[in-house]
């Protein structure tokens, strides 16, 4: 957002505020994007134990399922301890 403020005289000041249009991102730009992050991901991932890359793959695939039938999805993270204790119990 930029301002311009014109003092026209003693007793009045023109204030103007003029905001930049956002350009709205093409399908290639986003699917770059969404390529990015999931390399990212991967690449995570892949450097984790057996049992959390398995855990893992299962809550892409359920993110990805959920997705794909047009719902959304709240994350939640969870405290080590809370980990811990779903793990051993």
């Amino acid at each position: 957002m930029t301002m311009k403020v014109v003092v026209s005289d003693s007793d009045t000041t023109v204030t103007t505020l003029h905001r930049k249009k956002k350009r709205i991102p093409t399908t290639h730009k986003k699917f770059r994007k969404a390529t990015l992050i999931g390399a990212k991901i991967a690449e995570l991932i892949s450097q984790t134990s057996n049992v959390h890359f398995y855990r893992k793959i299962e809550q892409l695939e359920y993110l990805y399922n959920n997705w794909l039938k047009g719902h959304e999805i709240s994350i939640q993270v969870l405290a080590y301890f809370e980990i811990v204790n779903t793990i051993f119990n």
